[in-house]
């Protein structure tokens, strides 16, 4: 007589199903950038580029600026939420003011986000290191210029606030070599500098033929011609 084996012991294993195992969650963005649309800013388009290509990969991107004028406090930019804080109404050090702002909107809103993430690596920006340390995220400042962004770094008060400020930063972005031997002369380890220039939608700019290149520079030719007129 063959002995019977207890029931559980031949019950197939049950399926996993995609319910059960999670997949896991993408990096969700907040961007600062002091100057936002309607504002121009280079810096901010670039911003707006990197947010659309990170939306389409699933990420969560929202945008924290500056106040500027009687712009609303809270907006929506190409879909994205914009969120604009106050400086200070004086002629010096408003910066105390919008990092006061910008500390109390972070801490707020630390839960909800995993990166903070600022488009430009100037003395004002770079707050953005030891505020999302302090908060338990990472932090990122991309420099935007040369000559600019790290003009005077270390020389004056500022300077050296600054690059104190900047030490605390996960990692620094360069768009060009020259931003490169910058942020390696503030005293960073190269490890947190990154050479990322900007991408450049292939889609809007494409390599043209030579007729339509020598069209546009006759057209290049006549506006310059015309503006060249006298009143």
């Amino acid at each position: 007589m063959s002995r019977l084996h207890p029931a559980s012991s031949t019950r197939p294993p049950a399926a996993h199903t995609s319910a059960d195992v999670a997949s896991p969650r993408l990096p969700r963005v907040l961007m600062y950038s002091t100057y936002f649309p309607p504002e121009f800013s280079g810096a901010a388009q670039q911003a707006l580029v990197l947010a659309r290509q990170l939306r389409d990969l699933g990420h969560q991107v929202e945008f924290v600026t500056v106040r500027w004028h009687a712009l609303p406090e809270r907006d929506m930019v190409d879909g994205f939420p914009v969120t604009r804080l106050y400086a200070g109404r004086g002629s010096k050090h408003r910066e105390l003011r919008l990092w006061a702002n910008l500390c109390a909107y972070v801490w707020k809103r630390r839960h909800d986000f995993d990166i903070l993430h600022s488009h430009g690596a100037y003395y004002t920006n770079a707050i953005v290191g030891p505020l999302a340390r302090a908060a338990g995220l990472k932090s990122i400042v991309k420099a935007s210029l040369s000559n600019d962004d790290l003009h005077n770094i270390g020389r004056t008060l500022s300077g050296r606030l600054h690059r104190a400020l900047l030490s605390r930063v996960d990692a620094c972005v360069a768009i060009s070599r020259d931003l490169m031997r910058e942020f390696s002369d503030c005293g960073l380890p190269p490890e947190r500098i990154h050479y990322l220039p900007n991408g450049v939608d292939t889609a809007q700019f494409t390599p043209t033929d030579d007729a339509r290149r020598q069209a546009l520079r006759s057209d290049c030719r006549r506006m310059y011609r015309w503006r060249s007129m006298p009143a």
